[in-house]
């Protein structure tokens, strides 16, 4: 496992509400990981990919790599999900450390997979609604967000503002509960759910980023129950994004973005919010995907590709 220390910044652009989703990283991908470093520390399991990197990885194994799209990876951290795009249809790459497993085609221009590698959300213009594995149709309000976790599982709605509503992406009419928060983002662990916002109410009034509430709900005998809610604070107000990217939910760590408009662009980085010890620590800046991952998967990837060849 290479360490590097991390030299620039990634940004996301800029995506409608119904976009923001869990590592919805577009276009600005990476692929010579390199472990990120907080004060010469390693942040372990964190690689940041680049898009030369993963471009060469497609050309490696033949693939078109002039319409790459989207990087996403499953719940295990254990498979990359690279989107690629043209006019007629959406491919994913399923990716591990021994090459691409499978090619899969999206029913849709915008399609999610659960970690059995089966498309369980997509649509191509949300305003004609989610479509489900089981036939269902689900509308989004035009005010509303959504988004879907990594295992595939889970979906949110905001159905009504500031009201967000949790489902289950194979029960997609039951709702699990009811958060009072706009959710941005969602991860999910074996008996939580982690739901994050933007803090939509201080936003609308002062159109300023200046903090990212997080509500952790936990399953019980014969529900889901909110068991605690973390502010991550910001540094300073902004009206620039201060979005999570990704979290680890094995340890708590989420990985939040604090983006810094010109002229002080080089004060935009990366940092890891520990939700158990409520810490924040600032990893670096850094150009590319930063994604949690058991392994760099596309260099050995590459290696296994290579070997394969001689």
């Amino acid at each position: 496992m290479r360490e590097a220390k991390v030299q620039h910044y990634f940004c996301r652009p800029t995506l409608p509400p119904f976009l923001l989703g869990p590592i919805v990283l577009m276009l600005l991908l990476t692929m010579t990981a390199i472990c990120c470093q907080v004060d010469e520390t390693n942040v372990p399991n964190l690689y940041v990919y680049d898009e030369e990197s993963v471009v060469t990885f497609l050309q490696k194994v033949g693939k078109d790599s002039s319409s790459l799209y989207e990087l996403r990876r499953n719940s295990y951290g254990s498979h990359l999900y690279v989107y690629v795009r043209d006019e007629k249809k959406t491919e994913v790459l399923i990716v591990s450390s021994d090459g691409i497993l499978k090619s899969l085609t999206a029913p849709a221009s915008f399609a999610y997979l659960n970690d059995q590698e089966e498309f369980t959300v997509w649509f191509d213009e949300i305003n004609e609604g989610l479509h489900f594995r089981d036939g269902s149709v689900r509308n989004v309000p035009s005010f509303g967000t959504f988004g879907v976790d990594i295992s595939g599982n889970y979906f949110f709605i905001e159905v009504e503002q500031g009201l967000t509503e949790v489902y289950k992406t194979d029960e997609p009419e039951r709702s699990l509960f009811l958060a009072k928060l706009t959710a941005r983002e969602i991860f999910t662990s074996d008996k939580r759910i982690y739901l994050f916002d933007y803090d939509s109410v201080n936003y609308a009034t002062h159109s300023l980023h200046d903090k990212i509430i997080c509500q952790v709900f936990e399953k019980g005998d014969a529900q889901y129950e909110l068991k605690e809610e973390v502010q991550i604070p910001r540094s300073s107000p902004g009206s620039s994004p201060f979005a999570v990217l990704d979290m680890d939910t094995r340890t708590g760590q989420v990985l939040v973005l604090d983006v810094r408009d010109p002229p002080f662009s080089f004060l935009t980085a990366l940092y890891i919010f520990d939700l158990n010890t409520q810490i924040m620590t600032k990893v670096g800046n850094c150009d590319g995907a930063p994604l949690f991952l058991r392994s760099d998967i596309i260099a050995e990837a590459c290696r296994s590709v290579g070997a394969r060849k001689q």
